[in-house]
């Protein structure tokens, strides 16, 4: 099905009017508020509506030929920018919603000695767009890449091991500052949604092909389960989300999800628990395992750190298994009561009652190479033809106990 590409708003007026002549569409612009003629000079970028906004008796005065270039360079950026609130994409300069006697009276009156300056109050608009960046810049920054050779003023500085963005951004900066600052947060912003589109793909890849052996750590119970509904809805935030949110600001895709403390999947404890057993009789120096059963062993302690607080050691990492050898020390008691068991967190975060900037980070890559790891290893396990009795090899062994990946 072929898309089709809305028009600029105004089009049909902005058609017409190049077909008038220049007196007549003087007449026009009399009647239309700045932001509107700014807005149609921007958007259908024709000389001769220039050249009429320019000549006008009064629009001339703020809009005249040495002002206009730098005028719809900034407007152009702020359209921009405005584009991205899918429920009001259009302008809105309060200032500027006024015709130009509004503004003519207004000089004459009150502000002689500093008439009214339409770039200036375009750019307090843009900075103030802008502002819905500041609380993502930790996670925007981590995912950014800054061209070589770039003189923007967002490059970050080092102080002290911190990495410290000049904020706030001031209304004095070059319009092309402005925008630089602006395509390296929009360009942040993609590689960010891309990259977790990346891992709710991932994540119904993995579950579709192992529904038997995962399930969600929101599913506190080891019972099995049909996963297609699980599936679907992770494909379908996968589709969402390559959507611009921040500034936007009213919803972020797959908060739920992102929102999690641990990694989203988990193992089955009963493949765990099979996978231990087999690993126990056949460890790693009498049988050759795939290449990342180091990986997959040493991962086993905790998750991997997600955050810079947790790189840092400022927030918890969670542990992965409880009850092993291959936990950590304060996890480690085994036997009786205590069986080997993948962590959980009984806490239940609620999106709404949390920060946005604090809950879409993208889970960590080293998480998903150890499960990738693990069900590999499983995989392996599943088809040994070591005998694990008389007549019984370790797969039937495997079969029994753990199950099928899929069926």
């Amino acid at each position: 099905m072929s898309s089709t590409q809305l028009l600029p708003r105004y089009h049909a007026v902005s058609s017409r009017l190049p077909r008038l002549p220049r007196e007549l569409v003087h007449e026009v612009f009399n009647e239309l508020w700045i932001q509107k003629i700014l807005e149609i000079l921007c958007n259908h970028d024709n000389p001769y509506l220039d050249e009429c906004a320019a000549t006008h008796i009064k629009i001339g005065k703020f809009l005249s030929k040495e002002k206009l270039p730098a005028i719809k360079e900034a407007f152009r950026l702020y359209l921009m920018i405005r584009g991205m609130h899918r429920n009001n994409p259009h302008p809105c300069i309060p200032i500027l919603e006024k015709d130009v006697n509004f503004f003519v009276a207004r000089n004459e009156k009150w502000r002689k000695d500093r008439p009214t300056d339409f770039v200036v109050e375009i750019k307090k608009a843009i900075v103030e767009e802008l502002e819905a960046y500041r609380n993502f810049q930790e996670i925007l920054y981590s995912v950014a890449k800054v061209p070589e050779g770039s003189q923007h003023p967002i490059s970050l500085l080092e102080i002290e091991g911190e990495m410290v963005p000049p904020w706030p951004f001031e209304i004095g900066l070059p319009t092309s500052e402005l925008a630089d600052i602006f395509d390296v947060f929009d360009a942040a912003e993609i590689r960010l949604n891309t990259l977790k589109q990346n891992q709710l793909t991932r994540f119904a890849d993995l579950l579709d092909q192992y529904p038997n052996y995962l399930h969600t750590c929101c599913e506190k119970d080891e019972g099995r389960r049909n996963q297609a509904h699980n599936v679907a809805r992770l494909r379908l935030e996968a589709k969402r989300m390559p959507m611009r949110q921040i500034v936007y600001g009213k919803q972020f895709g797959a908060r739920s999800i992102f929102s999690q403390k641990q990694f989203f999947l988990v193992p089955y404890n009963r493949v765990l628990r099979t996978f231990l057993k087999i690993l126990q009789r056949f460890p790693p120096e009498k049988h050759r395992y795939p290449d990342l059963i180091n990986i997959v062993l040493e991962g086993f302690a905790r998750h991997h750190a997600r955050t810079p607080d947790e790189a840092k050691g400022k927030a918890e990492i969670l542990p992965k298994v409880l009850h092993t050898k291959y936990s950590l020390p304060e996890y480690q008691g085994r036997g009786g009561a205590f069986q080997p068991e993948f962590f959980l967190d009984e806490h239940y975060p609620t999106p709404r009652n949390l920060k946005r900037y604090k809950s879409i980070w993208p889970f960590s890559e080293g998480d998903f190479e150890w499960l990738v790891g693990f069900l590999l290893i499983c995989d392996h396990m599943s088809a040994m033809q070591e005998p694990w009795t008389i007549g019984r090899p370790v797969a039937e062994y495997w079969k029994q106990h753990a199950g099928e990946a899929k069926g």
